[in-house]
């Protein structure tokens, strides 16, 4: 996958015509499944306990590239327009190098099974995970609550010009205001929030958050409220990496990379048709016609974040089995563990003792 993507960034760095920028894309989007397998690496080498915590890392990380990739290829882009692109194939073939020779296998020989293409799609993971109810339910909970927060990536500029009158400057920093936010909260925070109260309970207060969060930004009358609201809004960082947590646990040990890869593919679901969504939302809201509401999405996106806590929690009290390596039998091999949560959760030694 970071072969294909530094091959990309060549592409782009000596495209002479714009179709070529376009074939670098398809090819960047056939190999894209870097977050997928990073998420499956975090879900072999991470226990129970820190488990929430790793994915959290992982997700600050990608915040805080949000931070400083910008910036960087801003100052490259002063040198020349494509500087920025040689840069990023640099680094992402440094990546491809440290991965191959330095970065040690995790999947064990025991947890892999043979490859089959009706598998190697995103609606064949998708639609395999239906053998877990668990799964489906978080993973449903979790289209919603990224469904929401396309407001916030594809609305954020235009409501702050619309509203509050923000130039560009202003705009960009709210912007590095917020990604800093979610990187301390997912990066420093949600470990710690995690361990103390467990996973059911940080999502439970993310989403509450979250809500709050959105219906500030929906509702703010003046500008400096909304760094307040995304203030209280990052602690929904907690929730993803907490979800991520709670599916791995509930998946066996040789399915991870296929249910990261679900997973990606429901994130992928949401970038696009949230936009979609979103937009027209916004627009319909500030037009001459009817109603104006420049908050509209944001209002909405608290509503699903209402909907989202509700589906969440009526999976996540169940009793639901620990299932097995989907090449052993399932006969006796799931153990029921109670409500999600850790204090009824065994350890993961203990499944694979059963499971075995």
């Amino acid at each position: 996958a970071l072969a294909g993507l530094a091959v990309d960034y060549l592409i782009m760095a000596f495209a002479g015509a714009l179709w070529l920028l376009f074939l670098g894309r398809v090819l960047a989007g056939v190999a894209g499944s870097t977050w997928a397998v990073a998420n499956a690496y975090v879900a072999d080498i991470a226990d129970e306990e820190s488990r929430a915590k790793s994915f959290g890392i992982v997700s600050a990380a990608g915040a805080a590239g949000l931070i400083l990739g910008p910036a960087i290829g801003g100052l490259l882009g002063a040198v020349d327009v494509r500087t920025p692109f040689y840069a990023a194939a640099a680094l992402t073939a440094a990546n491809v190098v440290y991965g191959y020779f330095v970065l040690p296998e995790t999947l064990t020989p025991e947890n892999r099974r043979p490859f089959e293409w009706r598998r190697a799609n995103p609606l064949g993971g998708l639609a395999h995970v239906r053998r877990y109810p668990l799964i489906v339910g978080i993973l449903s909970a979790f289209f919603l609550m990224h469904m929401a927060n396309q407001s916030l990536a594809h609305i954020w500029a235009f409501y702050v010009k619309e509203k509050f009158d923000w130039n560009t400057l202003q705009t960009g920093v709210s912007i590095t205001f917020y990604a800093i936010t979610v990187a301390v909260a997912q990066g420093a925070l949600t470990g710690p929030v995690v361990k103390r109260f467990g996973e059911r309970r940080a999502i439970l207060f993310g989403l509450i958050s979250g809500f709050c969060g959105f219906v500030m930004l929906a509702t703010a009358g003046v500008g400096w409220l909304l760094y307040v609201a995304m203030i209280i809004g990052a602690c929904a960082g907690f929730v993803t990496p907490s979800m991520q947590s709670l599916m791995t646990r509930a998946a066996p040990a040789n399915a991870q990379g296929e249910l990261q890869g679900a997973i990606t593919s429901t994130l992928a679901i949401t970038v696009i048709t949230g936009p979609l969504l979103m937009t027209q939302l916004f627009s319909a809201f500030t037009d001459d016609v009817g109603v104006y509401f420049a908050g509209a999405p944001f209002f909405l996106s608290a509503l699903i974040f209402v909907a989202t806590a509700v589906l969440f929690f009526s999976v996540a009290g169940r009793r639901h089995g620990k299932p097995a390596n989907e090449d052993q039998p399932q006969s006796g091999a799931g153990c029921a563990t109670g409500p999600v949560d850790d204090a009824g959760v065994e350890n993961a030694a203990a499944l694979r003792g059963r499971a075995r």
